[in-house]
């Protein structure tokens, strides 16, 4: 059996890596004391076990053992000030029903593991020959991604956002694209879903941050807009990270815009409240993404100190001008105008669209109708094409 500590890496940055060691050892206990007598239990990585069970009749030995296993961590740990609760995937393979030699059978039991892992953590799962191929694609994924990280083969593009009239550029949106030696550029509903499943996705946002204060250092009037997931902005040293990659960069506070969904604030509202309030104090704009999809947008709008609204683009696809997606269009661009904020509209696409949310009062504009997301340089020459025009308007 492969055993792995799900997420542990969030114990160690949030407690340190002493109190990361302590719950280690703590269910190495656990799991030493549902063993059978002539069982063997071996730490075999950083947060990975190997136990080898001898004596199995069949297929529900095995199921047995991880269900003991399981169970063994579920109480909570106590690490520092907090009661911490663990979560472990199991990956099971037989000798000799799934493997011939000891190396085939320690790469079957990893492939189970990870099938654990795709299923959704905190419990186990039996090598099968038939999900073999596709877990092993997926793996290789996961560590290409892995690596893509750490050797900077990721590139971001950026969409820009329009003053209302769609002429004048006054900010960008950036978004992620992964250069892979094989398959091109790849989006990131490809892969950021994985990201945070392995737990990739903290340093994939900390690229994706820094690299967007850097770019936007080429455009001083424009404001650079991040998106940040979930797990990215409730991790304990999120905000540290931020102040330190803005003094880094040298890139201005004020024209940074952090992007975040219900998802961030709905299930640790105290927390996300502290550290928006912090990233407030720092000059950086907060923006409350797809706007109108969630049941508490106006819960969450009254409570948290956001600086814009985004309108999801589900509303633009189905509107008709008289509609029940153009009313609550039309009634979210009051709300937010109301509030003091800014309304952005994302998905804008046709020529009426953007004359019905001219007409409603939004203020920016974001979508194909504009542009697609383009290389930074792209957005160089956008600038310039609309200093010309602005140019010759004035004239």
């Amino acid at each position: 059996l492969f055993v792995d500590l799900d997420r542990f890496k969030d114990v160690n940055d949030a407690f340190g890596h002493e109190a990361g060691d302590r719950m280690i050892k703590a269910i190495a206990e656990r799991i030493a004391n549902v063993l059978h007598e002539g069982d063997t239990l071996a730490r075999v990585g950083g947060d990975e076990f190997a136990i080898l069970q001898k004596n199995v009749g069949s297929a529900r030995d095995c199921e047995a053992l991880a269900r003991r296993v399981l169970q063994a961590v579920q109480e909570t740990f106590a690490v520092g000030p907090r009661e911490i609760k663990a979560a472990l995937s199991i990956g099971v393979a037989m000798y000799p029903q799934h493997a011939a030699t000891r190396e085939e059978l320690l790469r079957a039991a990893d492939l189970a593991l990870y099938r654990a892992k795709d299923e959704g953590r905190n419990r186990f799962a039996f090598f099968d020959e038939r999900m073999g191929d596709d877990l092993r694609i997926r793996k290789t994924i996961e560590e290409e991604l892995r690596t893509a990280i750490q050797t900077d083969a990721l590139v971001l593009h950026y969409q820009p956002v329009l003053a209302a009239d769609g002429k004048q550029i006054v900010g960008v949106e950036a978004l992620v694209r992964w250069r892979h030696n094989e398959r091109g550029l790849i989006p990131p509903d490809a892969f950021i879903r994985l990201a945070e499943d392995r737990g990739l996705i903290l340093p994939l946002g900390e690229w994706v941050l820094r690299r967007a204060c850097r770019d936007g250092l080429r455009w001083p009037t424009l404001k650079v807009a991040v998106n940040v997931s979930p797990i990215q902005f409730l991790h304990k040293g999120f905000v540290g990270l931020v102040g330190r990659i803005l003094q880094e960069t040298g890139f201005d506070p004020s024209r940074l815009e952090l992007e975040l969904t219900e998802g961030v604030v709905v299930d640790e509202a105290d927390e996300a409240e502290s550290a928006i309030i912090e990233l407030r104090a720092m000059g950086v704009r907060l923006a409350l993404d797809d706007f109108g999809t969630g049941y508490s947008s106006l819960i969450y709008l009254r409570r948290f100190a956001f600086d814009k609204i985004k309108i999801d683009k589900s509303f633009l696809e189905s509107m008709e001008s008289t509609g029940e997606s153009a009313i609550i269009v039309h009634s979210a661009v009051h709300l937010g105008r109301a509030l003091g904020l800014t309304v952005t509209a994302e998905g804008v696409e046709t020529p009426e669209q953007h004359r019905f949310l001219q007409a409603v009062g939004c203020h920016e504009l974001q979508g194909f109708l504009f542009s697609r997301p383009v290389p930074a340089d792209d957005i160089d020459r956008l600038l310039g094409a609309c200093t010309e025009i602005e140019q010759r308007a004035i004239a």
